[in-house]
């Protein structure tokens, strides 16, 4: 889980509790992230070559675009390896880590004197667009006015039918070209493949009727767990292990002090009456003398 979102809860806190926690993180990081999208539809980044950017203004984050700036610069300033060479063959960290075009990728824009594609950017930065696919997607010059709608990213709106039947159709566009035997061959793979995937959709099926409508009751009090107040706070938490240790550890020094002061105190009291009886019988033989 997100370190973000879980920072809230902890284990003395009921699962009903930490449902609703969750659920107010979520909703917080929803409007913070609507927010920043709209701000990003409106807002101009203040980069050096407008025209370069003209295509990615107001359709990917102003986070992503500032990010693209000082590669632009580089690519625009003639160097001896200024060569399109179909891709970035350096390992920059910009298109590894955060699926942005480096300087490399944007010599073809510079070279040619067109803006920078969509295509160059991870859908990921796009302000419109369904939820992307794990993989599937590569950088490239596809298209300078790229739909941002394609069907690689809005693939799953229809539950993934479409996807399916594509990858059908295409089996289907190639069994003409197959021999008898080998078309009979690739339809059983097929059938036997898709009689796995209908056993695996029915097991998650039962799993899902044997999950619990409801959440579950919550955990009753711990009795055990002892209350201690924080300065300066009204509310109270549970004491942590090494705290009770201490405390326990207090209480029984407290406790044999209490009883050695106890024992000395009927010690002095027994011997009192003693030392009387001595006094008087050491009194009594003076007289007599």
């Amino acid at each position: 889980m997100n370190a973000t979102l879980k920072r809230t809860l902890h284990r003395q806190i009921t699962l009903l509790e930490a449902c609703r926690r969750l659920m107010r993180e979520v909703q917080a990081f929803e409007a913070k992230l609507i927010a920043e999208e709209v701000n990003s539809m409106a807002f101009r980044s203040r980069i050096l070559d407008v025209n370069g950017f003209a295509t990615l203004l107001g359709k990917i984050t102003s986070y992503a675009i500032d990010l693209m700036p000082p590669e632009w610069t580089a690519a625009v300033v003639p160097r001896p390896d200024s060569i399109w060479q179909g891709h970035c063959l350096y390992d920059c960290p910009l298109p590894l880590r955060y699926g942005l075009p480096c300087r490399y990728w944007m010599i073809r824009s510079v070279v040619e004197g067109f803006p920078l594609p969509l295509s160059l950017v991870h859908p990921c930065w796009w302000l419109a667009g369904g939820p992307v696919r794990t993989g599937g997607w590569a950088m490239g010059y596809y298209d300078a006015a790229i739909d941002p709608q394609e069907r690689w990213i809005g693939g799953y709106r229809n539950r993934g039918k479409d996807i399916i039947m594509e990858s059908v159709q295409r089996v289907l566009d190639q069994q003409p070209l197959l021999s008898s035997e080998q078309s009979e061959q690739v339809m059983r793979q097929m059938v036997a493949s898709n009689n796995q995937i209908l056993t695996e959709v029915q097991a998650l099926q039962v799993r899902d009727q044997q999950a619990p409508p409801e959440l579950p009751l919550p955990l009753p009090p711990n009795l055990s767990l002892q209350a201690r107040k924080q300065k300066g706070s009204t509310r109270k938490r549970a004491l942590t292990g090494a705290e009770v240790s201490e405390r326990q550890q207090k209480a029984m020094t407290r406790a044999q002090t209490r009883a050695q002061a106890m024992q000395k105190e009927r010690i002095a009291q027994k011997e009192k009456p003693v030392t009387a009886a001595s006094r008087r019988t050491r009194s009594q033989r003076v007289t007599e003398n």
